[in-house]
């Protein structure tokens, strides 16, 4: 039979439990849920990382700069395939929920369908920018992505959005990237916000669950709690616990980007 084992700091003993098989597969269910949930989260974490290293390369980065495409570009791409993986992941994860909201931000925001389509497009066809202009009278670098480089590199753009690019060429409009990031940064910071409002509440009930069968030993190091049969570590509950409880404190938006939330 399966024992739940907790290993007690400094100390040479250990504290069992006898538990049944059918409340060793609950256990480990919950645990399995909180693990999703931790990933998912470290998807954001890597996405938003990718994003500021890319604002803090727009501060010192420009014409005539040392590799400066090649350094834009590979921002750029670094963050747009965070994204790709964020999407795949959320939905072989969580399918139906991703999938309400996701019709929602794609047709909404331009930076979602943008940013998708340069992903295949980076990947594919081309890099996205090619065009540096520095402003003399206000002492400013642009960063463009041309569209007509993309219309006519694109050929895998889903045709809507090559519709709309379309008209915005006509209409004498530029892509930023600076401008494009900062847009596209609102919209994934109230996307991600919406999925931990159904994602949180529920890990939030399995974490208590699971201190439920630990509750007499709570003044342990809840690192240390395991379920082991004949000494094997078959569900680590104690690491899933600790590391669910530290990663929950890092999803407000790290001040670091919040400035580029305001402008």
């Amino acid at each position: 039979m399966p024992i739940i084992n907790l290993r007690l700091l400094m100390e040479p003993d250990t504290v069992q439990l006898e538990i049944t098989n059918e409340q060793c597969n609950t256990i480990k269910e919950k645990v399995e849920f909180l693990q999703n949930t931790l990933s998912e989260i470290d998807y954001c974490l890597m996405l938003r990382e990718n994003i500021q290293e890319a604002f803090e390369d727009f501060k010192t980065n420009g014409a005539g700069i040392d590799n400066n495409f090649i350094r834009l570009n590979r921002y750029l791409m670094n963050w747009l395939n965070s994204f790709y993986a964020w999407i795949e992941y959320h939905e072989r994860h969580y399918k139906e929920l991703f999938s309400s909201l996701k019709s929602y931000y794609y047709d909404s925001y331009f930076s979602y369908r943008f940013a998708y389509e340069m992903r295949k497009y980076t990947t594919h066809q081309s890099l996205c920018i090619s065009r540096i202009i520095y402003d003399v009278l206000n002492e400013s670098t642009k960063y463009i992505i041309p569209i007509d480089e993309i219309l006519t590199h694109g050929r895998e753009i889903k045709s809507s959005l090559r519709q709309e690019l379309t008209q915005m060429k006509t209409n004498g409009t530029e892509i930023d990237l600076v401008r494009f990031t900062k847009e596209f940064l609102a919209m994934f910071e109230s996307f991600q916000n919406e999925l931990w409002r159904r994602i949180i509440p529920e890990s939030n009930e399995k974490l208590l669950d699971l201190l439920n069968y630990i509750e007499p030993y709570l003044d342990k190091p809840i690192t240390e709690y395991c379920i082991k049969d004949n000494d094997e570590i078959i569900i680590d509950v104690g690491d899933t616990l600790n590391l669910y409880i530290e990663k929950k404190k890092r999803l407000e938006t790290p001040d670091e980007l919040k400035r580029y939330l305001c402008k």
